[in-house]
């Protein structure tokens, strides 16, 4: 090949990685909604020293989280939420997330440390497994129980099979403009190690400071939220508990929604402080959200 040739191979090259770094940013690029605020944009807008102190906190913390960076949040009265889907009426009864911690000096106005270091991160740690996993007991459902099972890929066997680079196309291919890939670490750390074998890695997202991959110029968050300890019976999810598979989820953000009553509240009772937060999800289009189930996060297959 002539120099020329050389150069001008290397100058198409160089136009293919910022080509994709931009649609990269696209894509991660999150514009608030009219009338869908995150839950730190709705807390910033109430009145109140205490509403706007905790709205910072959010703002802070969630600049690592691009699920509750982006989930729109609608506020209702009441404890439960009905809304019409393509297969019908839902009805999604809300759950009461709560952290209960000592007050140092026995008031709320000295607590605002000890609710941004621990108070806060265990709420949110709380929100993000009602997100996935629901609370059966209660009837609460989680994306496991919302999504359709036309949009639900099994990943093999009942005891779990390697993640297929090949069912993820398939589930992209079943999303309507899908947002963000969502998995644990493990899932992953091995997607992108078999991206690299074959010589098709994912850039890095910047504007996440935990560091987030990419899959075809989509975000993929890693996330501890997701649990290594669940049952396939059949290759279906059936349980969160003593089993050793996982699932990923595609999310679209205008198909997925939050619903709360009055926001994450701040209250008193004598020297113990509470953080409460009556909240849950619910999924209006069925083909804005997918997953695979029964994973065995080890390993990838082409």
């Amino acid at each position: 090949m002539s120099y020329l040739g050389k150069e001008l191979e290397a100058a198409l090259h160089d136009i293919k990685l910022v080509s994709r770094r931009l649609l990269e940013l696209e894509r991660n690029q999150r514009v608030p909604k009219p009338g869908r605020p995150t839950i730190a944009e709705w807390m910033g807008q109430q009145d109140g020293v205490l509403e706007a102190g905790l709205s910072k906190e959010l703002s802070r913390m969630l600049s690592g989280n691009p699920i509750l960076d982006r989930l729109p949040f609608q506020d209702i009265h009441g404890n439960r939420f009905n809304y019409m889907t393509v297969e019908g009426q839902v009805t999604q009864p809300l759950e009461v997330l709560s952290v209960e911690f000592d007050l140092p000096k026995g008031e709320l106005g000295g607590a605002v440390e000890i609710v941004g270091n621990f108070a806060l991160p265990t709420l949110i740690d709380k929100f993000m497994y009602l997100l996935f996993y629901g609370n059966p007991e209660y009837g609460v459902k989680g994306l496991h129980q919302l999504i359709s099972p036309d949009i639900t890929i099994r990943a093999g066997s009942s005891t779990g099979t390697a993640l297929s680079h090949t069912k993820l196309n398939e589930l992209l291919c079943n999303i309507q403009e899908p947002e963000l890939i969502v998995s644990t670490p493990r899932v992953c750390a091995s997607m992108m190690t078999y991206l690299q074998s074959i010589g098709l890695m994912g850039g890095g997202i910047e504007e996440y400071p935990a560091g987030i991959a990419s899959y075809k110029t989509i975000p993929w968050f890693a996330t501890n939220a997701l649990r290594e300890t669940e049952i396939a019976t059949g290759g279906r999810y059936s349980g969160n508990t003593n089993g050793v598979n996982s699932s990923l989820f595609v999310l679209n953000f205008d198909a997925l929604q939050g619903v709360h009553n009055g926001g994450i509240k701040l209250r008193q009772e004598g020297d113990k402080g509470y953080l409460t937060w009556l909240v849950g999800a619910t999924l209006k289009d069925m083909r804005g959200c997918g997953k695979i189930d029964g994973i065995w996060p080890g390993s990838v297959l082409a």
